[in-house]
């Protein structure tokens, strides 16, 4: 099972790849966040997130810091799959 792992991770498209080190290096951050730390546009970004929120390798967690609903900050984490999926590729998580 740990090769078909890897050989998910090593399949997997480089900006998605980079998404999945960050949050494992800095761990939940918000998607403006994300982007500005990558290097990427918001755009780019969102649909990179999007696609990784389809197969289950991250989450969205809204931060309840009582501020108006219109402003909420809202995470992004990485989900147990993908720690699970770094852990056995040898990245830190």
């Amino acid at each position: 099972m740990a090769l078909v792992k890897r050989a998910a991770f090593d399949s997997m498209a480089a900006a998605r790849r980079s998404i999945l080190d960050y949050l494992a290096r800095y761990g939940p951050i918000s998607q403006a966040g994300l982007a500005k730390g990558l290097g990427l546009t918001e755009a780019f970004t969102k649909r990179r997130i999007e696609d990784l929120e389809i197969v289950g390798l991250v989450g969205r967690k809204e931060e309840d810091d009582n501020i108006d609903p219109d402003q909420r900050t809202v995470n992004i984490t990485l989900s147990a799959l993908a720690r699970d999926l770094l852990t056995v590729c040898n990245r830190s998580t």
